[in-house]
């Protein structure tokens, strides 16, 4: 708001120096401060690519076993240093059309550099492929920054990434993507909610179109889910098909007479907590066992417990 100035018309009656001022002419008064020198960044501090080279490429395709690096590890670098220079002419979504960088290859260059690059900055460049690769609707970009955000418990929390969580969730809602719905699945898993895991993976397997890349994981974490809700059968079922010794070694450890014990107390606290929907899992996991059980008195007791469960599941019902 601008400030008005008064003028006061001089006197001649009223002395024109002040008090204690010194005879003859007064100091200039002084200017107004300097507005401070803003110094600008150095161009390269956000995603710097001095120290990356081609090798760093060749060898990020190597660990991967050639699942990654469908182009020459020059060819990543190239684009990786285009991409890189983009981002110092605007801001932190770069065009890939404007640059001339194909979707494909600046998700594999970002992919590449999360595998091959502990650098900060590469870090940096990578994720923002991946967003420059989501905004023109590369799906396999979209999910791959949307599972490390689930993981890593920063989805939702940085704006610029808002429009990535936005797609997926989309992907998610449409249920056609055997990627997408895995990725929420699992994050369902690891969340405690493992009726909703199994609905979520058991989609994900019926939405498999033949290129299902993180089949293992929705059928691992598919079976894992129904060793968490007491259903042995059912989780072992599901790992048939995968023949894997390991998937098999870590179910083994779940369905362990101790580990079924201790997923029943994991939800228990979990609801005593406030998750009231993991009652509903408890009343389910007892009636089931009601049902297989052929002792009347053991029969009875998972019965009663099941109603219990129900009861307690009730949102109406005060504790």
């Amino acid at each position: 708001m601008p400030v008005s100035r008064l003028t006061k018309p001089v006197n001649s009656c009223h002395q024109s120096r002040c008090y204690a001022g010194p005879k003859g002419s007064r100091p200039p008064l002084r200017g107004p401060p300097r507005a401070p020198k803003v110094l600008s960044r150095p161009k390269a501090d956000r995603y710097s690519i001095d120290k990356l080279s081609a090798k760093d490429f060749e060898q990020a395709i190597r660990a991967t076993n050639g699942e990654v690096g469908s182009l020459s590890p020059e060819e990543y670098y190239e684009y990786a240093k285009k991409f890189a220079d983009a981002t110092h002419r605007g801001p932190f979504s770069v065009s890939l059309t404007a640059n001339d960088i194909p979707a494909e290859a600046a998700h594999e260059t970002a992919c590449l550099l999360r595998i091959g690059s502990s650098s900060k900055a590469h870090q940096q460049l990578a994720t923002a492929l991946w967003v420059s690769a989501s905004e023109v609707n590369y799906n396999p970009s979209t999910i791959s920054l949307a599972k490390e955000l689930l993981h890593q418990g920063a989805w939702g929390k940085s704006q610029d990434l808002r429009e990535v969580e936005n797609r997926f969730m989309k992907l998610v809602a449409q249920g056609k993507d055997c990627n997408a719905l895995t990725t929420y699945g699992e994050s369902l898993y690891n969340s405690g909610k493992y009726s909703m895991a199994v609905e979520m993976l058991k989609q994900a397997v019926n939405a498999s179109d033949g290129v299902f890349e993180w089949r293992r994981t929705c059928l691992v974490s598919l079976a894992k889910s129904y060793a968490k809700l007491g259903k042995p059968d059912e989780a072992r079922d599901t790992l048939k098909t995968l023949n894997d010794l390991d998937a098999d070694a870590e179910l083994d450890q779940l369905l362990g007479a101790s580990g079924v014990e201790q997923a029943r107390q994991e939800m228990y606290t979990a609801a005593i907590m406030g998750k009231r929907d993991v009652y509903r899992q408890l009343a389910e996991l007892e009636f089931e066992r009601e049902a297989n059980e052929t002792d009347k008195g053991l029969k009875e007791n998972y019965r009663l417990w099941g109603m219990e469960w129900s009861r307690l599941a009730d949102p109406s019902v005060k504790f």
